[in-house]
């Protein structure tokens, strides 16, 4: 290898690199093109372009000097400040400014109130700090001396604070002038302030700055010797000087432009170095081939397997044949449910073991192999190392492994008892449920925290299980628990990269809706904490009893996570915990205490979660307060009557004062119980309870009374938003509002209004400093306004003394206690209760309704309908009887239905599953052309590596050549003809080849890929599309040869390309019936042919999604579990899983931002919240930054800009997150037609030329 080149002169690669970011980044000639382009009349009060330091354009000028056209005056900002621009003297350093107050001067730091003037005054002073800009002396000279010529005449300074400082002292309206400065003539008193300050404004404020102070003037002499035009980095934070030149070099510093010698030195050694590379590339290659070559005849699961692990750590092997003999053939009597990939079988090995046996499947075929098995046979030895290298009693065990050309089988240990999933939603879930006491659900959880905490730290590397879900937590008889269910889809650290620092994983996200992590979602990276948010969901499971996703709640609340999370953050908790929970006591700080922590486990950043290890230290302390609290409602009768009286008979008889037992009707201290405004909570010394959002203590209560003695408990009880006061204003613990009883049953007793009614001082008022402490004035002026509903038409009941401190006096009345009163006649509640107690019943309310309407609570329930009285023996007789009958009738039916299908499946089971389901949808002469597999393997040269064109859904593509002449891609999928690997889950991948067939056959479309035929035969299943020789769309903007070919992507082309594309959608979502929704449209899905017109393609199998037989929906959506291309995929898609047209829109809109921006869709060197495209502009258009994005090689200027920046606007709605603020593709397609009827040809490659560092763009 040649030897590099001298210490002092830098690498060649470097000259390339230099003459590249010489001619991107030139932006001299930005500078010049934006300001001469300026109308010479357009900016007053200049004639002609405005000088430095002042700018019209971005990056140009001084930073503090940039300059806004418009009529009757240009307009500048000084810090958070606009300002017109009412004169300027060329030679010197002022300005006179007035500023614009209707729309510049809104702040949150003075709020004034609307009343207190009409004039245009700033709500606060004119601050010019930090700027490079002063006030006159001669400007602050006049304020200083301004006085009214009658005593002041103030508003209510209470109200309006502001204008009572400007008319005592109007310098203060300018910051920064101060009594210093000398009036220069002695003016006239002012008969209103506030007008004279309206018309000094008018007519401007003088402002002065200095240059000799600011570097920016000094660099930019420099400049403008050069030559260069002054300006400063646009992007930098502190807006740094820049010189952009006239002229880019072309040339390192360290070459002279005229030394050829050099130059011709560095080509060569560059052309050597090319050289060689493409040597050592062909070497590589040859040497690769030869080796695949050699392992060619090998099973590839043993090569994976040996070349990590030594055959002796690895797992016992079956044979296929014990495996087969084990489950009866693969007796779908023994199939036990589906699993990543396969099917489950129950099986009994020779040892008497209880197992169960996962089948995958495994393509012998070479040319299957080809097409793209490989990395299944890599996925099912993953699993086996990972599985064979754990060991937990809550995890699943792998007692073995099958590697046989007839299929690939695991082998794990058998649970018995079903799944949480069973017990909590099952059709035995209600009689399951009773056993699924809180403290058995407490224990599942940390059961299943233990076996995270073992997966994510105790394993190295680390496992993340990517699918923690209730199906797949498997229940032993004993109620321990193990997780399973390591998918192939769902193992992500294999060995050979877990080797990372990084800490997580990039991969698109995968996993079970309503488990899946939001965060993952959005970042598309993996770690441990994707695991914890799974676990916070099934926690809320546990909690609540409700299915992770349920589509008969509303849309906001069909993920469980988003209910719950809603529930807590309006203190709701209890309506979403499971009804057949005790949730009183203890067993209710341990529940509400596990659902804080699913909270955490839920946030929708991964960075606020807990891992693993916090998560089980704090389901183990829950466990520890519990102390056996819990269980089911044992409910009898009514709706919880013995709920209500357990509650209340467990609770210590002392624990509750003032009562001395337990609290009688209407008082309770069980949720649901007694009357829902006497609600208590027992504590020491007192119990409290609250009215409206008011917090009291129990002082007294007289048993056969309708009164209570409350004190409210202030220093945390009235934290309101209402009334904010100063803490500086008292020190005692007065209520900051009034004491509101309003909508509750009680009311203020006569003798506590008329108590303070008739306060008063001693001496006179000694009020604070009303403008901050107004409540306390209030209180002091008017002390019965602490109780709201308290009027001057009580009258007193003794005249009581003057007192010397009124908030004294009320600290001290409020500690004694209110009297509150409240009337049994005038609430329905009491009246229903005594009725109900005649019955021998409890009264209670329904908690989980809004109207808490009144419950009886019977102690007996009734196990018979109300027609069969209990001692109607003969009745009852009857009714039993005819239930059997019906049962019978109903089993004869079920075994004949089973009889008859079984009988359907022999008759079809001689026949391709392919030509039943074709034949069942479609006539024969409706189907595409047949071709017989020697037809296209011949056609792609035996499926040729050479000829491998790309990869596609389930298979991968070849370039061929038919008979006929025409070039075709043949894509390669994958079928099984064992029957046995058919009955462990291959029929949906034929139906899903079948699916593919009957859309595109129905479809024509000029920009949509068309299908020529298929071929069904045993040894593979394919598909021939019409070839598109030009590459993706991805290609052209970020492949390597990218910048080459985006120089032909001018702006118009992009527009086409987007319209096109517009209407391939708005074909397959208006004309086709039913609608298609693609599901996958990405720039590497649109296919550009020569003449740059597009088709979009890949409907690959996963990507299907409306399927003739469900077509006839008229729901308007699909519900499936989110899949697509990562940066590409609709969120509400990924929130609600329900699939519509939309989910292609929002896809659609990304491309859109790639051909404005020509940024990826994804990018790991962008920021965490901006690597996706969609998030990035869309943050930079809500902050008025577009230019930041848009495409540097396009022109951006005049009809092409407003053309860019419209269909900017439309990607803007399109990746709109709710779908139903997203256009269709019709009015997509109409709107892109609008904008190109508008651009008139404009757009282009941008031919810059010139400049250094960042281009300031105009």
């Amino acid at each position: 290898m040649p030897q590099p080149p001298p210490p002092p002169q830098p690498p060649p690669y470097l000259f390339f690199v230099l003459c590249f970011f010489n001619i991107v980044f030139a932006g001299g000639d930005a500078c010049t093109l934006s300001s001469n382009e300026i109308p010479r009349s357009s900016c007053p009060p200049f004639s002609s372009t405005p000088p430095f330091p002042f700018s019209i354009s971005p990056g140009c000028g001084h930073p503090s000097f940039q300059l806004k056209c418009s009529l009757p005056y240009s307009t500048i900002s000084i810090n958070d400040f606009s300002f017109s621009v009412i004169e300027f003297e060329p030679n010197s350093s002022s300005l006179t400014l007035s500023p614009q107050t209707h729309h510049s001067f809104t702040s949150t730091e003075t709020t004034t109130n609307s009343n207190c003037s009409s004039l245009s005054i700033p709500t606060r002073s004119i601050n010019l700090s930090g700027s490079p800009f002063r006030f006159s002396d001669s400007d602050c000279s006049r304020l200083s001396v301004v006085r009214s010529c009658s005593p002041l005449n103030l508003p209510n300074c209470s109200h309006c604070s502001w204008e009572c400082k400007l008319i005592k002292n109007p310098v203060q309206l300018l910051h920064g002038c101060g009594s210093s400065h000398l009036p220069i003539s002695e003016q006239g008193c002012q008969p209103n302030i506030l007008e004279y300050l309206d018309q000094f404004l008018t007519v401007g404020l003088h402002v002065e700055y200095d240059e000799s102070q600011d570097s920016y003037f000094s660099s930019c002499r420099v400049c403008k010797s050069k030559n260069g035009i002054c300006g400063f980095n646009s992007s930098d934070p502190d807006k740094r000087f820049l010189c952009f030149l006239p002229k880019s070099r072309f040339s390192p510093p360290w070459i002279h432009e005229d030394d050829a010698n050099r130059i011709a030195i560095l080509c060569s050694i560059f052309t050597v170095l090319c050289l060689l590379l493409a040597v050592l590339v062909i070497a590589a290659i040859y040497r690769s081939k030869r080796l695949r070559a050699l392992a060619s005849e090998e099973d590839p699961t043993i090569l994976f397997l040996h070349r990590h692990r030594s055959a002796s750590l690895l797992p016992p092997v079956f044979t296929y044949e014990e495996l087969e003999s084990s489950t009866n053939r693969f007796d779908p009597k023994r199939k036990i449910g589906d699993g990543g990939f396969g099917s489950v079988y129950l099986g009994h090995l020779y040892d008497g073991r209880v197992v169960a046996v996962k089948y995958l499947h495994k393509q012998q075929h070479h040319h299957a192999a080809a097409a793209g098995k490989a990395f299944s046979t890599k996925s099912f030895c993953n699993e086996i190392l990972i599985l064979s290298s754990i060991d937990h009693p809550n995890l699943v065990k792998l007692y073995g492994y099958c590697s046989d050309p007839r299929g690939l089988l695991l082998v794990y240990d058998y649970v018995p008892n079903g799944t949480l999933a069973d017990h909590l939603h099952g059709p035995k879930g209600l009689h399951r449920k009773g056993r699924l006491t809180w403290q058995v659900r407490l224990d599942i959880a940390l059961q299943t925290a233990l076996a995270l905490e073992y997966l994510h730290f105790a394993v190295h590397p680390a496992i993340v299980h990517r699918d923690i879900t209730s199906s797949n937590i498997f229940i032993e008889k004993d109620m321990r628990i193990k997780v399973g269910d390591f998918g192939l889809s769902r193992l992500l650290v294999f060995p050979e990269t877990s080797s990372s620092s990084s800490g997580y994983v990039w991969t698109g996200p995968q996993g079970t809706p309503g488990y899946l992590d939001p965060d993952y979602h959005r970042s598309f990276r993996l770690t441990e904490k994707s695991d914890v948010y799974s676990f916070g969901v099934v926690l809320l499971e546990l909690i609540s009893g409700l299915k992770a996703v349920d589509q008969s709640r509303d849309k906001r609340e069909m993920a469980l996570a988003d209910l719950v999370v809603s529930k807590i953050q309006m203190g709701q908790l209890h309506q979403v915990v499971d009804p057949v929970l005790i949730v009183e006591g203890e067993a209710k700080e341990s529940i509400y205490a596990a659902a804080e922590l699913a909270f955490r486990c839920v946030a929708a950043d991964k960075d606020d979660r807990p891992d693993s290890k916090e998560v089980v230290e704090e389901l183990e302390r829950i466990r520890s307060c519990t102390r056996g609290f819990g269980g089911a409602n044992n409910s009898n009768g009514g709706e919880g009557g013995d709920a209500c009286t357990l509650s209340s008979n467990e609770i210590p008889r002392s624990s509750c004062p003032p009562f001395s037992s337990t609290p009688p009707f209407p008082f309770s201290i069980s949720p649901g119980c007694g009357h829902p405004s006497f609600q208590l909570k027992c504590s020491l010394p007192y119990s409290t309870i609250s009215i409206n959002d008011f917090s009291f203590s129990v002082i007294e209560f007289e048993p056969n009374s309708s009164s209570l003695t409350l004190s409210p408990q202030t220093h945390h009880s009235f934290t309101s938003t209402e009334t904010t006061t100063n803490s500086n204003c008292s020190s005692l613990s007065i209520p900051t509002r009034s004491i509101n009883l309003s909508g509750s049953p009680f009311r203020f007793s006569d003798s506590d209004c008329s108590r303070l009614s008739v306060v008063r001082s001693c001496s006179p008022l000694n009020l604070p400093n009303c403008s901050h402490c107004s409540w306390e004035c209030k209180l002091i002026k008017n002390p019965v306004q602490l109780l709201h509903g308290c009027g001057s038409s009580h009258l007193p009941i003794s005249e009581q003394g003057c007192q010397p401190n009124i908030l004294e006096y009320l600290d001290q009345f409020l500690t004694v206690g209110l009297h509150v009163e409240y009337d049994e006649s005038q609430d329905s509640y009491f009246s229903s209760c005594r009725v109900c107690k005649s019955k021998n019943g409890i009264c209670g309310f329904n908690s989980s309704d809004p109207d808490k309407r009144f419950l009886c609570f019977l102690p007996k329930s009734r196990f018979s309908p109300p027609w069969i009285h209990e001692d109607d023996a003969n009745r009852i007789a009857i009714l039993c009887s005819i239930f059997t009958v019906l049962c019978l009738l109903l089993a004869v039916l079920v075994i004949a239905a089973i009889y008859r299908s079984k009988r359907l499946r022999a008759l079809a089971s001689e026949e391709d599953p392919t030509i039943l389901f074709l034949h069942r949808h479609r006539s024969a002469s409706l189907l595409p052309p047949v071709f017989t597999y020697e037809e296209l393997e011949s056609s792609t040269n035996r499926f040729d590596p050479k000829r491998k064109i790309g990869d596609g859904g389930f298979g991968s593509v070849y370039l061929g050549h038919l008979y006929d002449g025409r070039v075709v891609a043949v894509k390669y999928l994958h079928k099984q003809q064992h029957h046995h690997a058919a009955a462990a889950g291959k029929a949906f991948s034929t139906k899903s080849f079948c699916n593919e067939i009957l859309i595109l056959s129905s479809i024509d479309h000029p920009n949509l890929v068309k299908l020529y035929g298929y071929c069904s035969d045993p040894r593979g299943l394919l598909l021939v599309y019409d070839y598109v020789p030009n590459g993706t769309l991805a290609d052209h903007l970020h492949g390597p040869k990218g910048l080459h070919r985006k120089g032909r992507l001018t702006w118009q082309v992009r527009l086409d390309i987007a319209l096109q594309t517009a209407l391939a959608l708005e074909y397959l979502h208006f004309a086709v019936h039913p609608a298609i929704v693609h599901r996958d449209i990405t720039s590497s899905n649109i296919f550009i042919e020569k003449d740059m017109r597009i088709k979009v393609g890949d409907f690959g199998l996963s990507r299907l999604l409306v399927f003739p037989e469900t077509s006839s929906s008229s729901s308007g959506y699909v519900w499936t579990g989110p899949q697509g291309t990562p940066g590409y995929l609709d969120p509400d898609y990924h929130r609600s899983f329900r699939l519509t047209e939309k989910s292609d829109v929002y896809s659609f809109g990304v491309v859109l931002l790639e051909l404005i921006s020509g940024l990826k869709a994804v990018d790991q060197s962008r920021d965490k919240r901006e690597m996706a495209l969609a998030d990035l502009v869309v943050s930079k258009i809500q902050m008025g930054q577009l230019h930041q994005v848009v495409d540097p090689v396009l022109i951006v200027e005049g009809e092409a800009k407003e053309s860019i920046y419209a269909a900017a606007e439309l990607a803007f709605r399109c990746v709109a997150a709710d779908k139903d603020d997203r256009p269709d593709s019709k009015e997509v397609v109409e709107e892109l037609e609008r904008i190109r009827s508008c651009t008139r040809g404009f757009g282009g490659a941008n031919n810059s030329n010139g400049g250094e560092g960042d281009v300031a763009k105009g």
